[in-house]
């Protein structure tokens, strides 16, 4: 395993106190200059040519879309720095599980790492905003509003800074996927099932007769083998398909409940900030390149080869009506707003309003982004997979 951040900035502070007491002891033994010598402060830096090797842990399953940005980017970085940056990842769990990764983070067992906040709820209450159910269904919108809020909105930098977070990358979080053993063709046709849920929509899910079952990523497949689950109601298509969930649950119902969390590339925030700056500027130069432009176009590429791997194993592609996903909306939307506010009331000490107000700015430049994917033929990865599997009728 690769050196941490963390012990490469251990390392070279003992190497500059070494030299710094050397040169001492040669000043008080009276060679050398007439004047003594003032070393340099080391501020626990490397220096512009130290190698920085960081250590990256995931959930996200080798070869899944989403690791093939993470690839993408951590090898950009690589060799925009001219290999002086390199990044190891552990992908599988193979670190640590999935709802171990922040405090892996934040101990330093990693430097960075693949984090979605329902794994640990409401450490950062106001991120916890893209997780609330009916906001949007562009994966690709709800990235760019995350990325564009932290870098200008400064209660949600400092929200994701106490918990010594930094996002490196938002991803492309999608429309909520279930899928299930059998076919649907309502949300009633769900009832009853016991599905993979995480996050504030378990509440939902609850509300149309689901049983809620928080799991691990990795466990899902044994989980629906053996008859524990019926499926997942809500997971990311892309990441379903290199779990080869099409084997057990081949059949994709597109609930309506829409993007149902954050998720990104995180870095320790002290371990982000020790890098030296033009470090820094490549991570969010290459960030910027791909989350606009490279990213989207890997993302509906991976999206439409997971769809396929459903339709070859015999499965079905179902969207609930519109009617029925407004009464389900209407039923429960408000209420898991207000408790939502109520958390961030608590644990931010801002007021209701505050919050609200908050929360109107996050919609508002939302509805933006996810009519700028529109323009942009960005279609939500569950209708395209609708229509592949329509044309297949």
């Amino acid at each position: 395993m690769k050196r941490s951040s963390r012990n490469w900035r251990g390392s070279q502070s003992i190497a500059m106190g070494m030299v710094g007491a050397l040169l001492l002891a040669a000043c008080a033994g009276g060679e050398g200059t007439d004047e003594p010598f003032a070393a340099e402060e080391d501020d626990g830096a490397p220096s512009s040519d130290e190698e920085i090797d960081l250590t990256y842990a995931s959930a996200i399953v080798s070869g899944a879309t989403s690791d093939q940005l993470e690839n993408w980017l951590f090898e950009e970085v690589e060799a925009r720095t001219d290999g002086r940056v390199t990044v190891e990842q552990f992908n599988d769990n193979s670190l640590v599980t999935a709802f171990e990764t922040l405090p892996a983070i934040q101990d330093g067992r990693a430097d960075a790492g693949f984090w979605m906040h329902p794994y640990n709820p409401y450490e950062a209450p106001l991120f916890e905003v893209a997780g609330l159910p009916f906001q949007t269904d562009s994966e690709y919108a709800i990235a760019w509003t995350l990325w564009e809020m932290y870098q200008e909105d400064e209660l949600f930098r400092e929200d994701l800074h106490a918990i010594d977070m930094r996002p490196i990358f938002f991803g492309f979080s999608p429309s909520a996927v279930t899928m299930t053993t059998e076919p649907t063709e309502t949300l009633a046709d769900l009832a009853g099932l016991r599905l993979r849920v995480v996050g504030d929509v378990a509440e939902a899910f609850r509300d149309i007769g689901v049983e809620p079952v928080a799991a691990d990523p990795l466990e899902v497949y044994e989980s629906i083998q053996r008859g524990v689950l019926d499926g997942s109601g809500v997971w990311v298509m892309e990441a379903a398909a290199a779990n080869a969930i099409y084997e057990v649950a081949p059949h994709i119902t597109h609930s309506g409940v829409g993007v149902y969390t954050g998720w990104g590339f995180w870095m320790n925030n002290s371990t982000w900030e020790s890098l030296p700056p033009e470090v820094q500027e490549t991570f969010d130069e290459v960030t910027e390149e791909l989350i606009y432009e490279t990213g989207p176009e890997l993302y509906v590429e991976g999206a439409a080869e997971s769809c396929e791997q459903f339709l070859d194993a015999g499965g079905t592609v179902t969207l609930i009506a519109e009617d029925e996903v407004e009464a389900w909306s209407d039923r429960v939307l408000d209420g898991l707003v207000d408790r939502w506010v109520d958390e961030v009331v608590t644990r931010k000490g801002m007021s209701e309003d505050e919050v609200r107000a908050w929360r109107d700015a996050f919609l508002e430049r939302l509805e933006a982004n996810t009519e700028l994917a529109e323009s942009k033929g960005l279609v939500p990865d569950l209708v395209a997979c609708h229509e592949q599997y329509l044309a297949r009728q």
